[in-house]
């Protein structure tokens, strides 16, 4: 197959499904997975389409959409996992938690096995499966599969999600930004996560960079609200300030330690 044509058809592709890894490009083109990256990349210097760290989505996809998770678990995996590696170690032996169904917060899930008399509550379904590994009380939202997302969606989990009041509630949303606050692509989405921040006594924001300065559909909460962010070392300078001057907390992750402008005690 010609370049020309092979790229002709990861376009496609990719307008089909709007995100797309690696992996299933390959499969499809019967190609080595470093002809696809050198494929992705002359396409995105083109400005046809956005790399991820495993794959490749359309300009503007996840804006308005919720990214299968097959596609959000490959975007900035690195950063996710050192930030739910930080995320984790603000859980206390006897908390009770609420986790949502974020790639971000899957991470957390896998460093909470050391953590005693703990309780999560959660609608994801990764972390379900993650936390039956553990000596860890797991509360399953349950309520209508959303395989796109693999979490638990609609009225029922809304409704069960209500009726518990918990410490900690560590979320991820698709958008933030000062004057919106926190947002989701999906109204199912932004509806759960509205739940959880009315049933947790404080909210814990746990999101990369590239987070910040997106607007979505549907709004979750006034970003002072939080109660502490755990996020990376290239924050915009607006943000920083703007916790400053809302008291939110915030804790910035790297791969060896725990910074927090506040203090990592009083975080607890």
């Amino acid at each position: 197959m010609l370049p020309e044509q092979r790229r002709r058809d990861i376009l496609a592709l990719v307008k089909q499904h709007g995100a797309i890894t690696v992996l299933e490009l390959r499969e499809q083109l019967n190609v080595t997975a470093a002809t696809i990256r050198k494929d992705l990349a002359d396409l995105e210097r083109e400005g046809l389409l956005v790399r991820t760290h495993g794959g490749a989505i359309s300009p503007g996809y996840g804006r308005g959409h919720d990214l299968p998770v097959r596609v959000r678990q490959t975007m900035l995996s690195s950063e996710k996992q050192m930030l739910g590696r930080t995320a984790a170690r603000l859980v206390q032996p006897g908390d009770t938690v609420m986790l949502d169904n974020s790639s971000t917060i899957s991470f957390l899930a896998l460093h909470l096995e050391q953590v005693r008399d703990v309780t999560v509550v959660t609608n994801s379904w990764a972390a379900v499966e993650q936390l039956a590994r553990y000596n860890v009380r797991v509360i399953s939202s349950g309520g209508v599969l959303d395989r796109e997302s693999m979490s638990f969606l609609g009225g029922e989990t809304e409704e069960t999600l209500a009726r518990y009041h918990v410490d900690k509630a560590f979320l991820s949303t698709k958008g933030i930004s000062m004057e919106y606050g926190l947002t989701d692509a999906r109204l199912e989405q932004a509806r759960i996560h509205r739940v959880m921040v009315k049933a947790a006594e404080r909210i814990i924001l746990v999101a990369d960079h590239s987070k910040f300065d997106t607007i979505c559909f549907a709004e979750v909460a006034p970003l002072a609200r939080v109660s502490v962010v755990v996020t990376d070392n290239e924050l915009p300078q607006p943000y920083r300030d703007f916790f400053a001057d809302n008291h939110v907390q915030m804790l910035v992750g790297n791969e060896n330690t725990i910074s927090g402008e506040r203090g990592y005690e009083d975080v607890m």
